[in-house]
């Protein structure tokens, strides 16, 4: 991550399901459809993009702009997602299996966050 941003790059979506480990364990970013080049920092997003609301920062919605540090927020999604042993974002928040991407929006807006992970050490 820290090379695409050195290139002015935002991924716009990082998840555990888009990261490989290799057989001797080096890990490595995949899925780049959603990623795009920025302008000072940040990339204006479009009217109605296609985003994975679920793992997107807040600054995202509230300001209709993605600035490159919105990836370090998902990085921390992505751990969740880890610590959780695969686990789907913010669906504690709303009591129903599948969590609607307006629902996660609305609550992230809110400034709820989720809960640490049983799984997760301390420091994280």
């Amino acid at each position: 991550m820290e090379f695409l941003h050195s290139k002015e790059v935002v991924h716009r979506d990082l998840a555990l399901r888009n990261i490989l480990v290799t057989s001797d364990y080096k890990v490595k970013i995949g899925d780049f459809g959603l990623s795009r080049r920025t302008i000072s920092g940040s990339y204006q997003k479009c009217h109605n993009p296609l985003l994975p609301v679920k793992w997107t920062a807040p600054e995202v919605f509230i300001n209709s702009t993605i600035p490159i540090e919105s990836d370090l927020y998902t990085f921390g999604i992505l751990l969740w997602e880890l610590f959780t042993l695969g686990g789907t974002p913010h669906e504690q928040f709303i009591f129903i299996q599948e969590v609607e991407d307006e629902e996660v929006s609305v609550v992230v807006k809110k400034g709820k966050r989720m809960n640490k992970p049983s799984f997760a050490p301390k420091e994280m």
